[in-house]
């Protein structure tokens, strides 16, 4: 549950995480929750990466599409990947440059 707890901590403490990455977040869990839990806040000068497999289910696909147009509706500054893999660790290390390249620039 990890990608889901990052959500939620980015956007009640924004003052202290400006950047969030969610991988393979369980979005659907408690949806309407999460939902409304972005719309109260101010994304603006929050930045998240959002991303999961392909692999991992159609829930997955769903929620985090519609997670990502609520944070970039409170101006979150989102990036959204989908990608031809499964739930699993190496999946989830593949992707951690682009992550943070997203957050910081080319090093």
């Amino acid at each position: 549950m990890g990608g889901l707890i990052t959500v939620y901590t980015a956007i009640k403490h924004k003052d202290v995480f400006g950047n969030a990455g969610s991988q393979s977040g369980a979005f659907w869990k408690d949806e309407a929750k999460l939902l409304g839990a972005i719309q109260s806040v101010d994304g603006h000068g929050l930045r998240m990466f959002i991303e999961f497999g392909l692999f991992e289910g159609p829930q997955y696909l769903e929620s985090n599409q519609r997670a990502t147009a609520a944070l970039r509706s409170v101006g979150v500054d989102t990036r959204y990947r989908v990608y031809p893999s499964t739930h699993d660790w190496i999946a989830w290390r593949n992707r951690l440059q682009e992550i943070l390249r997203f957050f910081w620039g080319a090093a």
